[in-house]
């Protein structure tokens, strides 16, 4: 399961605490993915087909499945956000969540990346302040 959050009508925004590094628009949405696999071209263009009005809007992304490389290609792009995120506690060791491949690709496109767990320190806090013309 998948959910996009963000406006409705991002393009009809007024004024934007965040603006985007990358775009002249205001980029106040975030998609969590779930444990969704981006392994094959096809599903990753079903997945953009599915979200197609919601993606230029997306500024956070959060990786499926904690960041396993059994989920996710970083060859594959899904969406062209500015700050990747990856919820993962490792427990065992041997799962490699997230893989270190994933996050060395996501670092090496330019976009920032944060691995949020269960120590306070990992916190992510963000806040968009939206609003139309009236």
């Amino acid at each position: 399961m998948s959910l996009y959050s963000g406006p409705i009508k991002p393009e009809e925004a007024g004024a934007v605490v965040y603006k985007s590094q990358k775009r002249d628009c205001a980029r106040v949405g975030w998609l969590g993915t779930g444990d969704a696999c981006f392994l094959d071209p096809q599903t990753v263009r079903k997945y953009q087909d599915h979200y197609s009005e919601e993606l230029d809007w997306v500024t956070t992304f959060m990786l499926p499945h904690h960041g396993s490389e059994h989920n996710f290609d970083p060859d594959l792009p899904v969406v062209d956000a500015e700050l990747w995120i990856v919820a993962a506690q490792p427990k065992n060791s041997s799962w490699k969540h997230p893989a270190p491949g994933i996050v060395k690709a996501i670092k090496a496109s330019g976009a920032k990346f944060r691995k949020v767990g269960s120590s306070p320190n990992s916190l992510l806090v963000e806040r968009m302040v939206v609003f139309w013309p009236g």
